[in-house]
């Protein structure tokens, strides 16, 4: 019974310290969220630029092949039917290996960033001493 009374009474005495502890861990834990959000959408945004571009890349040079190819045949037809073909066929590839190219190393990348808290967050113990 005087195990109870003691921890009482260490509740009123130290509530003030208990409640400003936890109002720091949750501003701790909405920081990390944000900082986690940003990296996210940092990635995020840089992903969606990288595409764009890529995909503005293949279309010129399926556009230049196409017509190297035509001027080669003699037929436009056949300068752009090869090189859709030659498009499909790469799109093939890469669905088929999707998941060695893209999927595995993108979620390595975002478990890599997502779980990289000390270079966000470095704390030494001289400053964990601190608080």
């Amino acid at each position: 019974m005087a195990s109870n009374l003691d921890f009482s009474e260490f509740l009123r005495q130290n509530k003030k310290l208990i409640r400003e502890y936890i109002d720091v861990r949750l501003e701790l834990f909405k920081l990390q969220g944000v900082s986690l959000l940003s990296r996210s959408l940092g990635m995020f945004i840089w992903l969606i630029v990288a595409l764009f571009l890529s995909f503005f890349i293949i279309l010129f040079l399926g556009m230049v092949f196409a017509y190297w190819i035509a001027e080669k045949t003699g037929s436009n037809a056949i300068g752009f039917g090869s090189t859709a073909g030659l498009l499909l066929i790469i799109l093939l590839i890469l669905f088929l290996f999707r998941k060695g190219l893209f999927l595995k190393p993108i979620a390595r990348i975002i478990i890599r960033e997502t779980l990289n808290d000390r270079e966000v967050n470095p704390v030494n113990e001289e400053e964990a001493q601190e608080y």
